[in-house]
């Protein structure tokens, strides 16, 4: 219940924006963001908008619920960052609510393209 109550009371513009501001500030920052269509917590119009707060945002969408589909993201999301894009954003548009479970080879290669990137 405490997960809930915090992400109710935090707000986009006045907790997260001057943080935003900072890393659209900084050339070598980058920033993965992962969300699913189909969370029963978050909508996902919601959960598009932090990505779209950064500048140089790329979107990556993940429509089918299996490996061909995340090795395809994988592969795009390591393009993007290795030609250097700033933050790459992808929706599962399949997946609910936990998708650090159900989605953790994606995130952990995401993360890994993310910090060879920076090499």
């Amino acid at each position: 219940m405490m997960c809930v109550r915090t992400m109710s009371h935090l707000e986009l513009a006045k907790g997260l924006q001057p943080n935003i501001d900072c890393v659209n500030r900084s050339p070598d920052t980058r920033v993965l963001v992962a969300y699913s269509g189909k969370d029963f917590l978050i909508e996902t119009g919601l959960s598009r908008e932090l990505p779209n707060s950064f500048e140089d945002h790329k979107e990556l969408c993940a429509k089918d619920n299996n490996e061909i589909s995340e090795e395809k993201a994988v592969q795009q999301t390591r393009e993007l960052f290795a030609n250097g894009t700033k933050t790459v954003s992808i929706n599962f548009e399949k997946c609910g609510h936990f998708l650090q479970r159900d989605r953790a080879r994606y995130i952990a290669d995401a993360i890994e393209a993310l910090l060879r990137s920076r090499m």
